[in-house]
């Protein structure tokens, strides 16, 4: 029988003084059986350093290979940020250009 996902609870103080965020976060995030641990902690410090109104982690997880690992969405439902984690693609999905124009930011691994 197949292990399903382990659920983390995590509660977080967040302060940056340059953006000026100031958050307690109480996260829930489930950790696919072939996830590695240092994995889940730069999907949850990916979540930190980009946090703003309407980021999500995705609900595909590792095992969704069309989503990122945490994305922003506006209050139209449209993307407006796209953070992928882990190791840099040999074709990477957008150039830098459009990486900057579209609020895309990439958290290696």
């Amino acid at each position: 029988m197949a292990t399903g996902a382990t659920l983390h609870t995590v509660t977080l103080h967040l302060s940056d003084i340059d953006r000026g965020v100031y958050q307690e976060l109480e996260l829930r995030m489930a950790r696919h059986p072939s996830e590695t641990t240092e994995f889940l902690i730069t999907r949850l410090l990916a979540y930190c350093l980009e946090y703003t109104d309407g980021i999500a982690f995705s609900d595909g997880g590792v095992s969704s290979t069309d989503e990122p690992a945490v994305l922003v969405r506006d209050l139209t439902g449209r993307i407006t940020a796209w953070i992928e984690v882990g190791a840099p693609r040999c074709r990477p999905r957008a150039s830098r250009q459009q990486t900057r124009r579209a609020g895309r930011g990439v958290h290696p691994s």
